[in-house]
């Protein structure tokens, strides 16, 4: 079932990130990149999958290439330049609308 796969993968980032940001708060490395990396590569197989259900059976009317999507979030200092922060802004609030709505789901 891709939206239970998308909803634990997604969960799953959660955990990896919260990790993370825990290690870097305690001063301790982060996670090897790898764990972050496979992690996330779940995370974005699924979400291509639920993508091209809408594609094929919904209103979805053009394809989305969620790796080049969430891939530009790694350009560093992206909020800083202007014509990045003025597309992505809007994406990263997007994004981390529909990945809070995925947690909410997985905890029901």
């Amino acid at each position: 079932l891709p939206l239970e796969s998308l909803i634990k993968s997604n969960y799953n980032l959660f955990l990896q990130e919260d990790l993370n940001e825990q290690l870097k708060k305690g001063n301790k490395e982060e996670l090897p990149i790898f764990r972050t990396k496979a992690v996330k590569d779940v995370f974005i197989s699924m979400l291509d999958a639920v993508c091209l259900i809408f594609e094929k059976n919904g209103k979805l009317d053009h394809p989305m290439n969620s790796t080049r999507l969430l891939d530009r979030f790694e350009i560093k200092d992206w909020k800083k330049i202007y014509p990045f922060s003025f597309y992505l802004n809007q994406l990263q609030e997007k994004l981390t609308d529909v990945r809070e709505h995925l947690k909410i789901l997985h905890h029901k």
